[in-house]
């Protein structure tokens, strides 16, 4: 503790502050010291510093909140890195039923990414926009809350469901994962609708039968790789899935920076109207409580300010 400081009060005014006032003193600058110690009597002098110990611990919330939001912006960009473009795994358990080996094989992923300030309607005329028509086809289901995009290919008629994207509520803003086919999902995808692929899958596997007893013509194995192996490449040639982050990213960054923007807004806000509710409540130059009829500071005189027409935010 700053014994100068204290030496600049009188025994009896030292007497009167307990070890907290104290060091609420010594943290006055050299002006402000001289201005306590001169003008407040030993009885009145632990009543205005406990008033300007106030305002100190108000001021080091403010900045402690301050640095607390910095801090979760900064985890939160950490542990939702962009998702990558670089696809898992490859699935070669399929194409090796068919025969058409490495370049009908199916791209498994589940890239994952966050945007705040999005809600799951909010990305789905976007990736309507762009994979309605032509050589796929897209549908949506489940509550507004939690929304399946599905994007099928069309072969022969049918529809073959080749990506999911899931947008779910998170927090205050949206998870997005984006689904290629993977072994399990390709399984499911047969049961549910893809008839003509598991027609191939079958129909490979009776031609590996047919091998093994020598009966198995070229022409049929051919038949079967061409099936197989014409939606395994449509499905890459069309780059589902990097035209679906390209739509993502585009529309998420696009509302989660106005979302951060208003959120901004409003804390900047709010920050002046504490302050204009604490320049209200005590004295902006010396930090002396008004009384409730005070028209200005009864210490330093200076003006009481006009209240606030927006009530403190800290009483609501």
């Amino acid at each position: 503790m700053d014994e100068n400081a204290l030496s600049k009060l009188s025994p009896e005014q030292t007497a009167a502050l307990d070890d907290e006032l104290k060091a609420v003193y010594c943290m006055l600058a050299p002006a402000d010291q001289d201005f306590f110690a001169a003008t407040f009597k030993p009885a009145d002098l632990p009543t205005v510093l406990g008033r300007k110990r106030d305002i100190l611990k108000r001021g080091q919330a403010e900045r402690e909140r301050m640095e607390q939001i910095k801090a979760d912006f900064a985890k939160a960009a950490e542990s939702n890195p962009p998702p990558s473009e670089t696809a898992d795994t490859v699935v070669g358990g399929i194409a090796g039923v068919l025969g058409v080996g490495a370049a009908a094989a199916i791209v498994a992923t589940d890239n994952t990414g966050h945007y705040r300030g999005v809600k799951p309607q909010d990305l789905v005329e976007p990736l309507r926009a762009e994979f309605q028509g032509g050589r796929t086809h897209f549908a949506v289901s489940g509550a507004s809350q939690a929304l399946t995009a599905t994007v099928s290919l069309r072969s022969d008629g049918d529809l073959v469901p080749a990506m999911t994207v899931n947008l779910t509520s998170f927090e205050d803003g949206i998870e997005i994962k984006v689904n290629d086919l993977t072994s399990q999902g390709l399984l499911e995808t047969m049961k549910e609708g893809g008839k003509k692929l598991l027609g191939v899958a079958q129909a490979g596997l009776n031609l590996i039968a047919r091998g093994k007893r020598g009966d198995l013509s070229p022409e049929d194995l051919n038949s079967v790789i061409d099936s197989g192996a014409g939606l395994a490449e449509a499905a890459g040639s069309l780059k589902l899935k990097e035209r679906a982050w390209k739509v993502i990213h585009a529309a998420g960054e696009t509302i989660e920076s106005g979302y951060l923007a208003r959120l901004e807004q409003e804390r900047q806000a709010r920050a002046l109207l504490e302050k204009a509710w604490d320049n209200y409540y005590n004295c902006p130059t010396c930090g002396v409580a008004f009384g409730e009829s005070d028209k200005q500071c009864r210490v330093c005189g200076t003006a009481h300010p006009e209240a606030p027409a927006r009530p403190d935010p800290r009483k609501q």
